[in-house]
Order: structure tokens, then sequence, then C-alpha cells
């Protein structure tokens, strides 16, 4: 009876005292057995079955039958045992030529560097290039795992520094410097918004690399203190949820002096609803003045999109309505948005939030 396939094939392997292989090693091998003795079209099919590409066309591609058939057909023949004269198998070993720390020993997230005495059985003048090879490997590893828990929004130096000691990392630590220079966002279908960090910026609502200014004609406006990347979130629209109904009375009711700040939206069920932003200071952040209700309007050209996703506090699902860079936005630049976008608005205050059809 199998219970765990990882555990039973590891167990197997310990018992008849066979060598371990890991799915990377199997991969290479096959890698190396495609190159010689057959066409480019089959080494293309080949190659996108063994990196699972995550590329549409492709992916149509390997889900027609004759394309899998003939694949399996492929990966069945490079998987027999190898014939004189055939293209076969050859797993990397530890007597390979080069310096390999992936073949010769597992790179992971949290292990230490083999110690010189476990050195592969390359010469000694080799042991040093081995070891910073090695490093370089986990430290992308580390870089990666840093990228995919801050998905939506670019980690802040201190960030970095909390995640690397929350990890238990010591030594071969991942930088600020080094994740912001590889760091991209995640698509909005795939990103993981209810997060910890997300989760933690909407409570807090400490959105960095924003500040109100005072202009003479446009009133307070929201600028940039950093670059944003297309993809972003670079803040919420923070307020009151209230039903669609408080909302239009609520518009109805305030005066042409008075602050009228609501952003009408559809929620994750597809119920009209309002978020209520004119009370200030707001309830939940007295000493904050929010972000997202001082953001002008722009319909020719706005930089900024929203998007509702649901996150979880307190073990309770709620909207949140975001605001993503549509576009790259340099640093010291207004971040504006269009009001009227699928039919979602705002109805901002006259004075401070003009309308600035630029």
């Amino acid at each position: 009876m199998i219970h765990n396939p990882s555990n039973d094939v590891k167990n197997l392997h310990q018992k008849f005292n066979l060598p371990s292989i890991t799915t990377r090693k199997a991969r290479q091998a096959f890698e190396m057995s495609i190159k010689s003795g057959y066409t480019d079209s089959y080494k293309g099919l080949v190659a996108n079955y063994l990196a699972q590409s995550a590329n549409p066309e492709k992916l149509n591609q390997l889900k027609m039958a004759g394309t899998a058939i003939t694949r399996m057909e492929i990966i069945r023949k490079i998987a027999a045992p190898s014939v004189p004269g055939q293209p076969g198998t050859t797993l990397p070993t530890k007597s390979s030529k080069g310096v390999n720390p992936k073949e010769d020993f597992e790179v992971t997230l949290d292990g230490d560097p083999p110690k010189k005495k476990d050195r592969p059985e390359h010469s000694r003048n080799s042991y040093k290039a081995f070891y910073d090879k090695w490093r370089d490997e986990q430290q992308k590893m580390r870089i990666n795992d840093v990228i995919a828990n801050f998905q939506c929004r670019q980690p802040s130096e201190r960030q970095v520094r909390r995640y690397n000691a929350k990890q238990g990392w010591t030594k071969n630590t991942v930088t600020a410097e080094s994740v912001c220079r590889q760091w991209k966002p995640a698509e909005t279908e795939k990103a993981e918004f209810d997060s910890v960090p997300m989760q933690k910026l909407v409570l807090s609502q400490r959105w960095k690399g924003l500040h109100i200014v005072e202009d003479p004609k446009k009133g307070r406006m929201v600028m940039t203190t950093r670059t944003f990347r297309k993809g972003e979130v670079v803040c919420d629209y923070h307020g009151i949820p209230i039903s669609f109904k408080e909302g239009k009375t609520l518009l109805k009711n305030t005066q042409g002096n008075a602050m009228g700040c609501l952003y009408f939206y559809k929620n994750s069920k597809g119920v009209n609803c309002c978020m209520d932003g004119q009370t200030i200071p707001c309830p939940c952040h007295p000493e904050k003045e929010t972000f997202g209700r001082r953001i002008n309007h722009s319909r020719r050209h706005p930089n900024l999109k929203s998007v509702l996703k649901t996150l979880t506090i307190d073990g309770i699902k709620k909207d949140f309505i975001f605001f993503m860079a549509k576009t790259d936005i340099k640093c010291d630049q207004e971040v504006t948005f269009d009001y009227s976008v699928n039919g979602m608005f705002f109805v901002a205050e006259a004075a401070d939030s003009e309308l600035v059809d630029d």
C-alpha cells in the first residue's frame, strides 16, 4: 500500500542500497539525452514538458492529443535501458569534470555549504570555486523566496532584514539591493493579495513611497517618493464600507462645500456597495491622512487602475479596493486615477481634489 510516494521511494533506495537520484538530476539526464539523436521539433516537445512552461500558447500545444502521444513516446524511448549506438540516459556523478554544486550537493534555502573535507572528488584547488558557486546558487534561491513572499509590493530594506531574521538566515543573507534589482510584481490574477504583508499594510495604512503636497491650482496632490513598477500596488482606497443606498443618500445630502468623498463599486459577490472616505480623520486611523481619497482625477492619462480583492482580517473576509500602477511611475510624479472607469466613481471635494482633465 502506498502511503507517501516520495518517502516510499526513499525507503526503497535505502533498503536496496541504491543511489539517491533527485528530480533535478533526472531532469538533467533527460536534457542531456535529448541533445543527440533527435530533431529540434522533438527536443522542443521534451523541453516544454520538462519546463512545464507557463506560456499559454505552449500549454495549448502540450494539451493536444497527438503532441502528448509523441512526447510520451520520446520520453519512454529516452528512459529505456541504454543500447550501444542509441541515445541513452547518463546521470551526472561526482567524478564528472568541472564544479557543479547542484550535482554534488543539494542546494537548499536553509542548508550550510559543504565543508572542505566533504568536497567533491576534484582537486583541492577547486574547493573555493565550488564553495562560492554553492553560495551563489543558495543566494538565488533565497532571493526568489523573498520575492515570492512580497508579490504585490516591492519590499523595503527593513522588510528584507526582518525576513532574513525570521527565516534564521545569519549567513549568506539576502540584501534589499539584490531583491529590488530583480523584483517585479506578480500578475494580478496570480498574485497572492491575501498575504501577511498586504494585511499589515491595510491595517496600518503605512504606504511607503507616497506623500501629499499642496499645489496652488490642483490643491492637494499625491506624489511618489520612489519608483513604482507596472502592476505594483501603490495604495488602497481606505474608508468605511456602507451600502449603495446609504452612499446615494449621503451623496444627495452632501453640500457643495462639504466633504463628499465616496467610491461606488460592486463587491466580490456582485452587490453594489460604497466606500465612504469622507470622514476625517478616519475612525480607525485618527492620526493619519490616508492617500487613496486624495488621489486626483485624470481622464486622459491616469497612471493608476483599481482592483477589488478580498483579504482575511481577524478571520473575516473583507473587500478592499487597491490602486495599482498602470505603467512604470517615476519618483516625484503625481499619481492619478480615472474616477469613471468601469462605472466606478468618486465624488471628491471640489477644492482639494479638482477634476484634473489633462
